[in-house]
């Protein structure tokens, strides 16, 4: 009976050394395409974000421009109520009012009636370079007059922020206030603020911040068409 023998055949180090050498280079691709898909999902989520943040904004303002009242003064002479009130296209402090509807007992004692009532909204820089929108009822005003001076100053503490993270916000109507526009043109520039907030946490430098700003921010833009009878 003859025996086999059987040799076991070993790799060399040379061929073991390829064979990393491919491995080290297929799980670098893996880890490229691995980061790369991270930071497409990363920018789709913030683009998410600030596409939702804009529509809030576009929603409000819709809602809010349809409820506004208008008064020309050729038609109510000394009751005059503009469409657009204390009105700045492109200003840092502007303040943009409407004037609707509300409705109230003007005592205890007295049956509810109707009145004018300003609805602010407005801008504030909230300290990291960026601005807020915040929105105010002011319920508790009547608006008996046409001085648009006589509209209260906005108090941020009583009102509602609709969004931050703002670098520009324009609303053009499609006519010069005081005028009734039948259209508005709303622009919002908005970035990243989580980023931002955290970069002004950690002390980064201010050209650090404003390229994070530059390279986060888009712009969104809406034409609201304005549905009077």
């Amino acid at each position: 009976m003859q025996l086999i023998k059987h040799k076991n055949k070993r790799f060399t180090l040379v061929e073991v050394m390829v064979s990393l050498a491919i491995l080290v280079i297929m799980m670098g691709f893996l880890f490229e395409f691995v980061i790369g898909a991270q930071k497409v999902w990363s920018a789709n989520r913030r683009m998410a974000k600030l596409f939702s943040n804009a529509q809030i904004v576009f929603k409000w303002l819709e809602q809010d421009a349809n409820n506004a009242v208008y008064q020309s003064d050729e038609k109510y002479p000394g009751r005059q109520i503009s469409f657009l009130i204390n009105f700045a296209s492109d200003s840092d402090s502007k303040s943009l009012v409407f004037m609707v509807v509300a409705e109230k007992p003007l005592s205890p004692s007295a049956s509810t009636v109707q009145y004018f009532t300003p609805l602010l909204y407005y801008i504030e820089s909230d300290g990291n370079g960026l601005k807020k929108l915040y929105r105010e009822e002011l319920w508790n005003f009547l608006y008996l007059g046409k001085d648009s001076d006589a509209v209260p100053s906005p108090s941020a503490a009583d009102a509602d922020v609709l969004i931050d993270g703002i670098v520009k916000i324009k609303i053009t109507p499609d006519v010069p206030s005081p005028a009734m526009p039948s259209a508005l043109k709303i622009e919002i520039t908005l970035c990243d603020y989580d980023k931002i907030v955290q970069l002004k946490a950690d002390d980064a430098p201010p050209n650090i911040i404003t390229t994070a700003i530059e390279d986060t921010s888009r712009t969104f833009s809406k034409i609201i068409f304005l549905n009077r009878y």
